[in-house]
């Protein structure tokens, strides 16, 4: 091997090396924005995650409780995927720490209700995704400050009613399969 190239090499690997350090057990980094923890059979969110996250994948592992501090330092989250875990419930302010977040996927999970504060803080928020839980009731003002708000999917819950929104930019409603409200009216 050429002198100069061992040098590189190892200032490569050391890099490369750097750039996973940070990343969380029984998780995967493949960038340092992008982090994936799928069944990894743990009750909570894991611990120590870098500021510098931007995706965070939490799906399918089990996860039946959330805090506010569990996302403390990460204000650059821009997606945060929580779907097909045992939350029962979204605390109130739960997500307030995440100021940058645009994607937020709840889907398939037990939440039953959404409480006026479940999504406060999240003025950037494009798409939130809440289908295939067991909602029965959504806060009149659950969604109030959320204007930037493209597509939000409650489909295959089972809403008996939906409070009036008030969501300026929203393009997609979806409250299919909702035996509880009644079918939309004929155009």
């Amino acid at each position: 091997m050429r002198p100069f190239l061992q040098p590189l090499l190892l200032l490569f690997l050391l890099s490369a090396r750097a750039l996973t350090s940070d990343c969380p057990q029984d998780c995967s980094c493949p960038d340092q924005a992008s982090i994936f923890c799928f069944q990894r059979r743990s009750a909570s969110v894991p611990l120590g995650l870098p500021g510098a996250t931007k995706n965070l994948y939490l799906f399918q592992n089990g996860i039946s409780s959330l805090s506010r501090d569990d996302f403390a330092g990460l204000d650059q989250l821009a997606m945060l995927d929580l779907s097909q875990n045992q939350l029962s419930q979204i605390p109130d302010g739960a997500f307030q720490l995440l100021p940058a977040l645009h994607n937020l996927d709840l889907s398939s999970n037990l939440i039953a209700q959404v409480s006026r504060e479940s999504f406060s803080g999240l003025a950037l928020l494009q798409r939130l995704y809440l289908h295939d839980n067991r909602i029965q009731s959504i806060h009149p003002e659950a969604f109030q400050g959320l204007d930037r708000l493209l597509e939000l999917k409650l489909q295959g819950n089972q809403l008996r009613g939906l409070p009036a929104l008030r969501l300026p930019s929203l393009l997609l409603l979806d409250l299919s399969h909702n035996a509880g409200l009644p079918p939309p009216a004929a155009a």
